[in-house]
């Protein structure tokens, strides 16, 4: 069910030129899709750069060694899971966790050497709750990680002979020979929420690996299956597949998918999906509400299934994107579509997301200089750019466009926001001309060799919202991103030298190791959204005191020429004080107080500020909630309250009366 955050935070990114504030919410409720702070928490509004996203913490994480990470997860509490691999025998794990000593010694691995998969729990704040290895003997590592609503932690990737499989499905090794990696086969596991224990973890199939993972509503894990072909010439059960829209593979390596049961080791159902030709192990996977489930792989096969009605039916050459869905159980194809150019198109991981009505976003590299854009390209674009397409619910081709500089640039997750359609991504660049926002980018000069990006595409992906670079001048990677509830954004990778931008870091210097692509030291940041605030002077006012109230809001990017209005109803207990109203910029209007209005444009460089003040008339304790609404004609508004509670000190003293004694 990644991929579909619900749109706490929408609201504001409406626009090309989406509205987003500056400073701190005060007490809503999470119900309604508001956010919550104390209302007293920083009166003034916290200090903020000015841009729309203020760096929380950004962190190395890592041993002596290298690591690389590849997926990250947030969780409703802002808790953020992460996921990958690591061949540090001083990996920073905590007592308590699952498996605190390095796994090593096997006679399966290749040229990479040993590396155990790891799993890590940090606290909103960047503060490190536990961490655990998770592997065997020989080379594992993880690409995946979810977490459902009890906190149990699901993470699937690539095992060697020996993983430690536990209440498995398939408890035995089926896979082959992977060069540099040694013997690999695909695994999943399910961790507790406190990671001291495997709940159940087994091997997948017969492929080398699982690169995605998705769960539903009830746990059931979703993951990506793999056929060799004459690499490895095993297939698993035939009970896996016996509703399956495709029980039998074609020829050449297969894509397929399967579902297993959350709460116990057991395939629920399996299906292939492949032709003649060879399909790719690198595919992304996604589970909508009603369960049905979407895929994206390459595939070099001229004849995958053709579906009457989608964007496009025929192989287009090299490596081609496929796009499909299949009903709930497996047992049918509701579409499947190429997409591409006469190049190669290809997958990393977490290429794909869904929106509430079933629309289908894909990103992926690209080199074809014909690949289907929509829309004029975002940047110089060069060697591999970025592609970015929305499909229909049937398939059809909605929007695309080519995002990149001149170098090389590949995308490692992607989002929509369902209040907005605007889209968020994470991934990599080494192009020094991409296409960052200067004004508003959290770093507008490329830091060398490779950086880390992270971007928002407009619904309409005719504009780049906001577009940043990450990183110094080793090999920074953004191998994934999340997109959380409230609106922050989350980046995770890896780094092989120094020069990472830190702060508020767990770990604040890199701890060494390289092996390849980027591969060091973990590394993962927050930015936090400076969201549109309301606060208040005082929050325990008396009565007669006066209150100043402050209502701030800007543009993310670009100025909002249509009309911005921001109004405010002063509530019962509080008395306007006249001629008080004033803003930074704009009109406002007090002339029908107690309804107070401000309208205008919005800059991107600066805040709009809206201060006025109010005299307490309320006699007893009472609790006062003031709003104030925020928005653009046509467009969903958004609402911001502070709450005050009069008269806090008052005191009622019992009379007593003393008779003298009879």
């Amino acid at each position: 069910m990644r991929g579909r955050e619900p749109a706490l935070f929408g609201v504001v990114l409406v626009l090309a030129l989406p509205l987003v504030g500056v400073g701190s919410l005060l007490p809503h409720s999470a119900a309604a899709g508001e956010w919550g702070q104390p209302a007293d928490a920083n009166p003034a509004g916290p200090a903020s750069s000015g841009k729309p996203y203020d760096l929380a913490f950004s962190t190395y994480f890592g041993g002596s060694n290298w690591e690389h990470a590849r997926d990250v997860y947030v969780d409703s509490q802002g808790n953020v899971y992460m996921t990958g691999g690591t061949a540090s025998p001083d990996f920073p794990v905590t007592p308590g966790s699952y498996d605190t000593t390095f796994n090593a010694g096997g006679t399966h691995v290749g040229s990479q050497g040993y590396c155990d998969a790891f799993v890590a729990k940090f606290s909103p704040g960047g503060d490190l709750i536990w961490a655990t290895f998770l592997g065997g003997p020989n080379y594992d590592r993880a690409y995946g990680i979810e977490v459902d609503s009890q906190g149990y932690v699901y993470v699937a990737g690539r095992a060697g002979p020996g993983f430690p499989v536990k209440n498995a499905f398939q408890p035995t090794f089926q896979g082959a020979n992977q060069g540099i990696y040694g013997d690999q086969n695909a695994f999943v596991a399910k961790l507790k929420p406190d990671g001291s224990d495997v709940v159940w973890a087994s091997y997948v199939g017969t492929g080398y690996m699982c690169r995605d993972i998705d769960i539903d509503a009830d746990g059931d894990v979703y993951v990506p299956l793999e056929y060799l072909g004459s690499t490895n010439p095993v297939l698993p059960p035939s009970s896996w597949f016996q509703n399956a829209y495709q029980s039998t593979v074609k020829g050449g390596s297969e894509f397929g998918v399967v579902k297993i049961k959350g709460d116990g080791p057991q395939i629920l159902w399996a299906t292939w999906l492949g032709g003649s030709g060879n399909e790719g192990a690198t595919a992304s996977i996604r589970v909508d509400d009603g369960e049905y489930v979407y895929a994206a792989f390459n595939t070099f096969s001229a004849d995958l299934p053709q579906v009457s009605g989608v964007w496009d039916q025929s192989y287009n050459g090299g490596a081609d994107y496929y796009v499909a869905k299949f009903v709930p159980d497996g047992s049918d194809l509701v579409f499947g579509t190429y997409l591409g150019g006469s190049g190669d198109e290809w997958l990393s991981t977490h290429n794909l997301a869904l929106d509430d009505l079933g629309n289908v976003y894909v990103s992926t590299s690209t080199n074809s200089s014909d690949f289907p854009a929509t829309r004029g390209p975002h940047g110089p674009v060069g060697n591999a750019s970025i592609g970015v397409a929305k499909l229909s619910a049937t398939g059809s081709l909605v929007e695309s466009v080519l995002i990149g500089g001149g170098g090389n640039d590949n995308p490692d997750g992607i989002y929509v926001d369902e209040a907005s359609g605007n889209v968020f991504m994470a991934g990599e660049s080494g192009s020094a001309d991409f296409p960052v926002t200067p004004a508003t980018a959290y770093q507008s000069a490329f830091g060398g060799n490779h950086d880390a990006i992270f971007l928002w595409l407009s619904a309409d992906f005719a504009h780049l919202l906001y577009a940043t670079y990450m990183g110094g001048g080793a090999y920074d990677t953004g191998r994934s991103g999340f997109l959380g509830q409230d609106g922050n954004l989350y980046v995770a990778g890896s780094v092989d030298g120094t020069g990472w931008p830190t702060m508020n870091a767990y770990q604040d210097t890199f701890a060494g190791g390289g092996g390849g692509w980027g591969a060091g030291d973990n590394v993962l940041a927050k930015f936090e959204w400076q969201r549109p605030y309301k606060a208040v002077s005082v929050q325990t006012p008396s009565y007669g005191e006066v209150v100043t109230y402050t209502v701030a809001v800007r543009s993310i990017i670009a100025p909002v020429t249509a009309t911005v209005y921001v109004s405010d109803v002063v509530p019962a207990g509080l008395a306007y004080v006249a001629g008080t109203l004033t803003a930074t910029a704009g009109t406002i209007n007090d002339a029908a107080q107690p309804s107070l209005i401000w309208f205008g444009s919005l800059s991107p460089t600066s805040a709009m500020t809206i201060t006025y003040a109010v005299t307490v008339t309320e006699m007893s304790p009472q609790a006062i909630v003031n709003a104030a609404t925020i928005g653009v004609s046509g467009y969903q508004i958004i609402t911001t309250t502070a709450t005050i509670i009069t008269n806090p000190y008052e005191v009622w003293l019992p009379m007593l009366i003393l008779e003298s004694p009879p």
